[in-house]
């Protein structure tokens, strides 16, 4: 049985694609945790646009560095062979923002184009 997620755009400020830097991480921070925000600042993405341009947000977590250890720490499982897994939380939390982004980036660009047309005629 499959059901449709309701994604409620309206919980983000119209705009939201303007958001660079704190002000973007500070709206992640509000709808799904520090820990995907800390996350995301990490790799140094710093807008919606960039952050849908990413292919696997969880990739830097192979990385065998210091900068990555505290976030890997918190947001995976360790597994006795030493690898890691990313607990369904923190996937499923980051597959809900990147639709909810999407979203609004589509009703943005609808709403764009809608008013272009009417400053032609």
């Amino acid at each position: 049985m499959s059901s449709k997620l309701f994604l409620d755009s309206s919980l983000l400020q119209d705009d939201i694609m303007t958001y660079n830097n704190n002000r973007f991480y500070e709206i992640i921070d509000q709808l799904v945790g520090h820990d995907i925000s800390d996350l995301i600042k990490l790799q140094a993405i710093k807008n919606i646009l960039s952050l849908l341009l990413v292919n696997d947000i969880f990739e830097v977590l192979k990385l065998d560095c210091d900068d990555v250890n505290n976030i890997r720490s918190r947001i995976t499982f360790k597994l006795c062979d030493g690898k890691f897994v990313v607990k369904e939380g923190f996937k499923s939390s980051y597959n809900y923002l990147i639709q909810l982004f999407k979203k609004k980036c589509d009703e943005h660009s609808k709403a764009t184009h809608s008013k272009d047309k009417r400053l032609q005629i």
